[in-house]
C-alpha cells in the first residue's frame, strides 16, 4: 500500500473514510481490490482500517474504539461518544461489554443514536477533528457500564 495512505491511517488513529482514500489518489477499483484481498477492513460503510491495525487491536478495547472512531468519522453533525464508547476513548476500565454497540449522542437533544433518551451523560466525550477524544472540564465521574453515575 502507498506510504502516504499508511501515514494517513496513522495520523487518523487507524480509520479513514472512503472520501479520504479517494482524495489521497486511491481509485475505487483499488479500494475494492484491497477489500477483497483483506488488506483493508471495512469498519462501517465508508470507513476502513488496515488489516495490520485490525489484527493488532484487542477485541475488548481497541476494536470497539476503532468502530466508535469510524462511526464518529462518518457523522455530519456534532455527536459525542457516550457509555462504553466514551469509556474506551478515555481509557477507563469497564466490565466486559455484552453488546458490541457504538454509543453516540447529540448534546442538547432528547434522544441518542442508541435509542436511549436523555442528554449527553456526564461521561460524554467530545471528539476533536483528529479523532482524539477529550473529556469535558471538571471532575471525572465514576460510571457503571451503562454510563450512569454511581
Amino acid at each position: 500500500m502507498d506510504p502516504r495512505i499508511l501515514a494517513a491511517f496513522a495520523s487518523h488513529h487507524g480509520v479513514l473514510r472512503r472520501t479520504q482514500l479517494l482524495d489521497l489518489g486511491m481509485p475505487p477499483t483499488e479500494i475494492r481490490r484491497l477489500l477483497r484481498s483483506g488488506a483493508l477492513v471495512l469498519l462501517r460503510r465508508g470507513a476502513y482500517t488496515t488489516r495490520e491495525i485490525w489484527d493488532a487491536a484487542d477485541r475488548y478495547v481497541a476494536r470497539p474504539l476503532l468502530l466508535a472512531r469510524a462511526a464518529v468519522a462518518l457523522t455530519r453533525r456534532a455527536w459525542v461518544l457516550s457509555h462504553d464508547s466514551a469509556a474506551h476513548a478515555l481509557g477507563m476500565a469497564i466490565l466486559d461489554p455484552r453488546d458490541p454497540y457504538v454509543h453516540l449522542t447529540r448534546p442538547g437533544w432528547t434522544n441518542a443514536w442508541t435509542g436511549e433518551r436523555g442528554q449527553a451523560p456526564p461521561c460524554a466525550v467530545r471528539v476533536a477533528p483528529g479523532g482524539r477524544g477529550r473529556r469535558p472540564a471538571g471532575p471525572r465521574p465514576s460510571t457503571d457500564r451503562r454510563g450512569h453515575r454511581s
